[in-house]
């Protein structure tokens, strides 16, 4: 009878500690700007609506920065749910209010994931040399905001494990 209160009490134990485990993984997402080689549009010209279905981001130019040694713009990380949708709405509005491109996309979450959405305007997709990403969506650029026929606005996603980041 002991012995069966100790294996009782070893598995309430290792149930809580899972539960806690479960309890602290995080998840969450921040949004980067890569200007690459299109000079007409900046950070400062993005709005973005960001939402897991239960706390709604809005980010514009103002919460773009360069800090922690990286060059190109980037928002803090911002807690998400860590299962459910993240659906981001973006616009990128030129300085007269015009806008110059726009959409939506979908992504799953989970625990112990850190999403970076970036945006490129390029004229090549820069999904093709990009190690870490694991989609991408083409948007088209307004006329005046293009160098190129092909230039678009490049949305790329790529995910890491929090706990366990895999060094790329």
């Amino acid at each position: 009878m002991k012995q069966m209160r100790s294996y009782r009490f070893a598995l309430l134990f290792l149930g809580l500690l899972s539960a806690c485990s479960f309890l602290t993984d995080e998840a969450k997402v921040r949004f980067v700007y890569q200007p690459g080689m299109n000079s007409y549009i900046t950070a400062n010209m993005f709005i973005i609506s960001a939402s897991d279905g239960r706390t709604t981001w809005e980010v514009d130019g103002s919460d773009f920065a360069t800090a922690d040694g990286w060059e190109a713009p980037h928002t803090p990380y911002y807690n998400t749910r860590r299962s459910s949708t993240l659906t981001i709405d973006f616009a990128l509005n030129g300085p007269q209010g015009e806008l110059i491109s726009e959409g939506i996309v979908s992504l799953p979450l989970r625990s112990d994931w850190a999403w970076s959405i970036d945006f490129h305007p390029a004229a090549v997709n820069p999904y093709e040399f990009c190690f870490g990403c694991s989609g991408y969506r083409a948007f088209s650029l307004a006329e005046a905001y293009r160098d190129t026929v092909t230039d678009s606005l490049y949305v790329i996603w790529g995910g890491n494990s929090i706990k366990n980041p895999v060094i790329y």
